[in-house]
Parts: C-alpha cells; sequence; structure tokens
C-alpha cells in the first residue's frame, strides 16, 4: 500500500531464500527510489548527471536519460545565446516540444533584434523597425532610437541648410 502512494522507504520483508515475490518487490523499491532520486537531481537544474538506465527496458532511466540530454542540450544553447550567438538553435523533437519552439523563437527575436541594430549602425535611417508586440522591450527602443536618430539628422540637415544659406547670401552681399 506504501508504494502505490509513492513511499520508497518501505521494504517487504523477505521470507526466506525462496520468496522471489518479496525479493523482486524490495528490487522495484530500489528501482524507484534511484529513479526519484534522479529526478531530485534533474529538477534541481543539474543536467550534467550520469542518468545511467538498469538495462535496455528500463523505461523510466531510459525517459530520464533522454530528459537531461534535451535539458543539457537546451542549457548549452541558452548558454551560447547568453554570449551572443544567435546563429543556435534547437534541434525540436516534434510539434508539442513547447520548451524548443520557444527557445527557437527566443533566438528569432534576438536575431532580428541584432539585424535592425546593424542596419541603424550602418546609418541606414529609413529602416523599418516593427516590435514584436507592446511588451518587447528591445524592439521599442530600436524602433525609438531610429526615430530619434532621424529627427536629429533632419535637425542637423535644417541647421546646415540654414548655415549655407546665411553664408551664402552674406557672400552675395
Amino acid at each position: 500500500r506504501q508504494l502505490s502512494i509513492g513511499d520508497t522507504s518501505v521494504k517487504v520483508e523477505v521470507k526466506g531464500d525462496q520468496d522471489m515475490l518479496g525479493g523482486a518487490v524490495n528490487e522495484m523499491v530500489d528501482t524507484l527510489r534511484d529513479a526519484a532520486e534522479q529526478a531530485d537531481v534533474i529538477t534541481s537544474g543539474n543536467f550534467n548527471a550520469d542518468i545511467t538506465p538498469r538495462g535496455p527496458k528500463d523505461r523510466l532511466g531510459i525517459a530520464l536519460q533522454s530528459m537531461t540530454q534535451m535539458l543539457r542540450t537546451i542549457a548549452e544553447t541558452c548558454q551560447q545565446l547568453a554570449t551572443g550567438d544567435t546563429s543556435v538553435k534547437v534541434e525540436r523533437k516534434g510539434d508539442s516540444d513547447i520548451l524548443g519552439k520557444a527557445i527557437n523563437e527566443m533566438v528569432d527575436t534576438l536575431r532580428d533584434a541584432a539585424e535592425q541594430a546593424d542596419v541603424i549602425a550602418k546609418g541606414d535611417l529609413d529602416a523599418n523597425i516593427t516590435p514584436r508586440g507592446e511588451k518587447d522591450r528591445l524592439g521599442i527602443a530600436l524602433q525609438e532610437m531610429t526615430q530619434m536618430l532621424r529627427e536629429n539628422a533632419q535637425e542637423r540637415d535644417r541647421q546646415r541648410w540654414h548655415e549655407e544659406g546665411q553664408t551664402h547670401l552674406s557672400d552675395q552681399v
């Protein structure tokens, strides 16, 4: 009963060397306890944990190993992204892989912002900066910066025109 509610601290009393059922239940409890400990390691954020299935039919161990590898790969991708590498992508495990999808969308957003910043840095103030939404702080900041640079360039052009016009009038008088 205790095992059925998740208590892996229980042991069945083995009634002699011939009690194969009791021994098998205790092995199952040990396996479940090991899996729970491995899951605790994973949930603590340690994706470098060595998760080793007990054999080719250990579905839980194989699933934990696969999950850990996937999370390790995503963590490595995020670390690369954090250093500015926007060429990275996560290989999605399928259409239901929402974490992979979210990471890839984040990469795309940052890559788009970097490309827009490059355009602005090269002096193209006619670039159309379109934030992805009302909470896109980076996109909004790039849009506002571009607008401010346009206004400053227009003001500089007006001042230059005014100065050149005064110089031209002075020369004619």
